[in-house]
C-alpha cells in the first residue's frame, strides 16, 4: 500500500467525523480502483477487487465519474442493512480521486427511519448506468435538489430521481404526465422563466439564481423555495431547491420571502394580463385591417377609373379635377398603409408559416422593380442592380418579397428627384450571401439609425411622401424568422444601405 499524501492525511485529520473502522478507495479518473485500505468490503455486498470500477461496488458513485470537485462529503449514507458510513471524495489534483469511509452506524441508529427514506433510491441493487432518464448534472438529489430538464417552451421533464420532499409539497406531479408544465404548478417560477428566457436561449455558462420564496402544502406546512437555471451540453435544466433545513434567520428570512414571493405574484399577473391585452389588441388590428380593405380598394378604385376617364376629366373645373386626383392619392396611400398594418399584425401574432423556396436574387430584384416603377418613374430615380445570374437563395418568396418592397419603397421616399436607388447581391463566401438595398437619398444621423428597428417612427420623404412607420418593423421581423441579419449603414446627405446577410446552413430550420 502506497502511503497515504500528506493533503489527503492533513484533510482526513480536519473531519468531523469518527475514524472508528476508517477505510478508503484509491481509483484513478475514470473511477478505476487502484488501491483500498481497511475493512472496506463490510460497506459493499460484493468483495472489492483492483482495476474493476468503483461504481461497480458502490451505486452512489454513478454519476460522479469524472469527478471535476475538490472535494464531497454525503453523509449518513445506508450502504448495507443497518450500516450508515459518511463519504468524504478528495480530488489530489486530478491524479487520483479518494473515497473515504466512516463509520456512523451508531450515531445514527435513533435516526434511522428518516435516514433510510432519505437514502432509498441508493439502494437499489440494479441501476442502469445509461438510463434516459439519469440526470446529467449528478446526483443532486443528494442535496434535496430537483432537477428538470426544458423540453419546450413551457415544458420540463424530470431528469434522475425527485427528491421526496416535492412529491410532499406537490403530489398532484406523481399523477401529472411529463413533460411538466412547472409554472402551473410553482407560479413564482412564471416571472424566473421571463428573467432566465435569454440566459437560456444563448446558451451561456454559470447559474442563474432566483428569489426565495414560500410554499404551502395540503397542510399548510410552509417550504422555503429557490429556484435555479443551467445550460448543460446544448441542453437547458431548471433546478428546485427546498432550503428549510438549512434556514438561519428563522422568522425573518420567512418573512422576507412571503413578501418576495408577493411581489413576484403581482408581477406575473400584471405580466399575463399585459399580454392578454397585447394579443387583444393585435387580433382587433388584424381583423379591423382585413375588413377595411375591401371599401378602401373600392374607393380607390373608383377614383382611379375616373381619373382615367379622359371625357369625365374634360368637363371638371380645376379645383374639382385636383380634390378627385387627391382622393385617388389619399386612397392609394390609405390602402398602402391598411395593408402593411394587417401584415404587421400577423406577423406579430406569428399568423404566418415560412414556406421555403429556392429563387434567384435576380428574380427577385426584377420583381421588386415592377411594383416600384410607377414609384420611380413618378420621381425620375434611376433603379440599378449588379447580382450574379445564377446568385439563389432559399427563402419564403412572399414574405421576403414584402421585405425587399418595403426597403425599396423607403429608399424612394428619401431620395430625391434624379437620384438612384438599387439592389446588389454577392457570395461573400461558401456559407454566407449578402443583399444590399441602397440610395443616394438623404440618409441619416447616427442616433436615427441606432432608434431605426427598435420603435415605430416615421417622417416625410422628399417630396412630402406619408408613411406609416410599419414598413421597417415589417422588415425587420420577416428577415428575423428567416433566421437572417439586417443592418444599416447611412451618412447624412449621401444615402443609406440596408444590408441583409443571408448564412446559409444546411441543418437549419427557420422558426
Amino acid at each position: 500500500m502506497n502511503t497515504i499524501p500528506k493533503k489527503i492525511l492533513n484533510r482526513l485529520l480536519k473531519t468531523k467525523s469518527p475514524l472508528s473502522d476508517f477505510c478508503f478507495i484509491k481509483t484513478n479518473q475514470k473511477g478505476i480502483i487502484k488501491d483500498y485500505f481497511g475493512p472496506i468490503n463490510k460497506y459493499s455486498n460484493d468483495t472489492i477487487k483492483k482495476d474493476e470500477p468503483a461504481t461497480e461496488f458502490f451505486s452512489f458513485l454513478n454519476g460522479l465519474y469524472p469527478f471535476k470537485e475538490k472535494e464531497l462529503m454525503l453523509s449518513n449514507l445506508q450502504i448495507r442493512k443497518k450500516k450508515y458510513t459518511n463519504v468524504l471524495i478528495l480530488n489530489e489534483e486530478n491524479k487520483e480521486v479518494w473515497i473515504l469511509f466512516f463509520d456512523v452506524t451508531r450515531s445514527v441508529k435513533k435516526y434511522e427511519k428518516i435516514i433510510s427514506r432519505r437514502n432509498k433510491y441508493l439502494l437499489k441493487e440494479e441501476k442502469s448506468l445509461a438510463s434516459e432518464n439519469d440526470n446529467p448534472l449528478g446526483h443532486l438529489e443528494l442535496f434535496e435538489i430537483a432537477t428538470f430538464r426544458k423540453t419546450s417552451p413551457e415544458g420540463y421533464k424530470p431528469k434522475g430521481i425527485l427528491p421526496e420532499w416535492i412529491y410532499q409539497l406537490k403530489p398532484e406531479l406523481q399523477k401529472m404526465p411529463a413533460p411538466y408544465k412547472l409554472n402551473e404548478v410553482f407560479p413564482f417560477l412564471d416571472v424566473f422563466e421571463m428573467e432566465v428566457a435569454d440566459f437560456w436561449k444563448k446558451n451561456e455558462s454559470g447559474i442563474y439564481k432566483s428569489g426565495q420564496w414560500i410554499e404551502s402544502d395540503k397542510n399548510g406546512k410552509e417550504y422555503l423555495m429557490k429556484a435555479f437555471a443551467t445550460n448543460h451540453k446544448g441542453k437547458s435544466y431548471l433546478l428546485l431547491r427546498m432550503l428549510n433545513n438549512e434556514l438561519s434567520g428563522g422568522q425573518e428570512v420567512y418573512q422576507k420571502a412571503r413578501e418576495q414571493q408577493l411581489a413576484y405574484e403581482k408581477l406575473a399577473k400584471a405580466e399575463n394580463r399585459l399580454k392578454e391585452l397585447l394579443e387583444y389588441k393585435e387580433k382587433f388590428v388584424s381583423i379591423i385591417s382585413h375588413d377595411l380593405r375591401s371599401p378602401i380598394a373600392s374607393v380607390y378604385g373608383v377614383a382611379q377609373m375616373l381619373t382615367n376617364d379622359d371625357e369625365l376629366k374634360s368637363k371638371l373645373d380645376d379645383f374639382s379635377l385636383e380634390m378627385l386626383y387627391g382622393i385617388k392619392s389619399e386612397m392609394a396611400r390609405l390602402l398602402d398603409y391598411n395593408d402593411k398594418l394587417y401584415h404587421w399584425s400577423n406577423l406579430e401574432l406569428g399568423n404566418f408559416n415560412i414556406n421555403l423556396e429556392k429563387v434567384t436574387v435576380k428574380k427577385l430584384a426584377e420583381t421588386v422593380a415592377r411594383t416600384a416603377e410607377h414609384a420611380l418613374k413618378n420621381k425620375n430615380i434611376s433603379f440599378q442592380t449588379n447580382i450574379p445570374d445564377t446568385l439563389t437563395i432559399t427563402v419564403d418568396i412572399t414574405l421576403f418579397l414584402q421585405a425587399l418592397n418595403n426597403l425599396i419603397a423607403n429608399a424612394i421616399k428619401f431620395t430625391p428627384e434624379g437620384g438612384i436607388v438599387g439592389i446588389n447581391a454577392q457570395r461573400d463566401n461558401v456559407d454566407k450571401i449578402t443583399i444590399s438595398v441602397y440610395d443616394t437619398g438623404v440618409g441619416m444621423p447616427e442616433d436615427v439609425k441606432e432608434k431605426l428597428f427598435k420603435q415605430q417612427t416615421t417622417s416625410m420623404g422628399t417630396k412630402g411622401e406619408k408613411g406609416s412607420g410599419l414598413g421597417l418593423g415589417i422588415v425587420k421581423k420577416v428577415i428575423e424568422n428567416h433566421g437572417f441579419d439586417i443592418s444599416v449603414e447611412s451618412i447624412p446627405g449621401k444615402g443609406s444601405q440596408f444590408i441583409i446577410s443571408i448564412f446559409e446552413k444546411k441543418d437549419k430550420v427557420p422558426n
